[in-house]
C-alpha cells in the first residue's frame, strides 16, 4: 500500500521533483507518493484505472493545460464520468476537489499553470522568478534574439515562455532542473499562485492526527 494512501498523478521528472520541492516548502500537507507518468494522456488514463483502487485514500492529478484548459478540464471529465465521478462545468480556481464517495477515493485535480489560463510548469515557474533577479531579462532577451527562422523550439503561444525558463535555469548552480531551483530558493516560493497550490495539496493530502 502507498504511504498513507495518498498518490499524485504528473506528466514528468521536472513535475515531480518541482511538487517535492513545493511540498518541502510547506509542511503541512502529509506525505504523498507522485508517480511519474510520461505524458498526459497516460496520466489521464491512470486517473480512471486508479481510482478503483480501494487501497488509495485520495488520489490526485496535475497536469498542463497547454493551449486550453478547458479542453484538458473536458478530457479529465470524460476519464472521471467512467467510473462514475462527475466533474464541475469548470475547474475551481484553487483547485478542484471531491471528496471521497463509497470506496471511491477523495479526488484532486489541478490544471496547470493556475487552472485557468493556458501554459504548463514553465509558466508558474516563471511567476516565481524574483522581481529583482538580474539574469530574468537577460534570459528573455536571449531567446526573443533568436530570429524565428532558426528557432528549433516552438515559439508561439506560451511555449516561448518555456524556452525563456530553461534560458534562465541554464544559468543555475544545477542547470536545468526546476526542482533544485526550487530547492535552493532560488525561486519565490510564497507567490500566490505556489501558496494556492499549496492549499490544494494540504486539502487533497490532509495530515491525520493519531
Amino acid at each position: 500500500m502507498l504511504q498513507g494512501g495518498y498518490l499524485l498523478l504528473v506528466e514528468g521528472e521536472s513535475d515531480k521533483h518541482a511538487f517535492r520541492h513545493i511540498m518541502d516548502s510547506y509542511p503541512n500537507t502529509a506525505k504523498f507518493e507522485v508517480k511519474v507518468c510520461r505524458g498526459v494522456d497516460r496520466a489521464i488514463e491512470l486517473l480512471g484505472v486508479l481510482a478503483l483502487d480501494e487501497n488509495l485514500v485520495a488520489l490526485g492529478i496535475a497536469v498542463d493545460a497547454n493551449e486550453s484548459p478547458s479542453s484538458r478540464w473536458c478530457r479529465i471529465g470524460e476519464e472521471l464520468l467512467s467510473v462514475g465521478i462527475r466533474l464541475k462545468e469548470k475547474p475551481e480556481r484553487g483547485g478542484t476537489i471531491i471528496e471521497a464517495q463509497g470506496y471511491l477515493p477523495r479526488i484532486g485535480v489541478w490544471i496547470l499553470p493556475d487552472n485557468q489560463t493556458e501554459g504548463e510548469l514553465e509558466d508558474l515557474v516563471a511567476r516565481m522568478i524574483y522581481q529583482d533577479d538580474p539574469i530574468w531579462p537577460l534570459a528573455k532577451s536571449y531567446v526573443d534574439s533568436i530570429p524565428v527562422e532558426d528557432r528549433p523550439f516552438i515559439s508561439t503561444g506560451t511555449k516561448i515562455n518555456k524556452a525563456q525558463v530553461y534560458a534562465w535555469l541554464a544559468t543555475r548552480k544545477k542547470p536545468g532542473l526546476i526542482g533544485k531551483a526550487i530547492g535552493s530558493e532560488a525561486l519565490d516560493t510564497s507567490v500566490e499562485d505556489v501558496r494556492a497550490l499549496s492549499r490544494w495539496l494540504a486539502r487533497l493530502f490532509p495530515i491525520m492526527n493519531d
